[in-house]
């Protein structure tokens, strides 16, 4: 009994510093496959307002005081959007906003309303937990990442 104990906790605390993976998704209809373009796309950078072929790119990310939230949004920022700290991800906006771009990033409060968003909406780009991504739930994975275990 006291190794299954052991085990668990072990396998429990390997998770942990794992960190949890997370899906860079799009809604399925959506051709757009250039995981090199993510950036570029969500941050609607030099004329990637749309995607190929003409649908308007609506970026989405959650937003919460959630510490697993909090963990995974830093992540993406830093891994994804080369952002080092949330200050900079907000300054890019507030500066977005001056020069007449004032089209910024939908924030939801949890994951399940985003996977909602991006099942809706042809053009949504967002991530979400990579488990929470069953078949045929109308999106595509585009590439994954993990958060920090911090």
């Amino acid at each position: 009994m006291n190794k299954i104990i052991v085990f668990s906790a072990f396998f429990i605390f390997a998770q942990m510093a794992q960190g949890e993976e997370f899906s860079i998704i799009l809604n399925k209809e959506n051709s757009f496959s250039g995981k090199e373009m993510v950036r570029k796309y969500f941050l609607l950078q030099k004329g990637k307002g749309s995607f190929p072929g003409g649908v308007e790119v609506l970026p989405a990310i959650v937003k919460s005081d959630n510490s697993r939230v909090k963990a995974s949004r830093s992540a993406f920022l830093n891994k994804i959007l080369s952002f080092d700290t949330e200050a900079q991800y907000r300054k890019y906006w507030i500066r977005q906003k001056s020069k007449g771009i004032t089209r910024k990033p939908k924030e939801f409060s949890d994951f399940r309303k985003v996977l909602r968003y991006v099942q809706r909406e042809e053009g949504a780009i967002s991530f979400v937990p990579s488990l929470m991504i069953k078949d045929g739930d109308q999106v595509k994975v585009l590439m994954t990442f993990e958060s920090s275990s911090k």
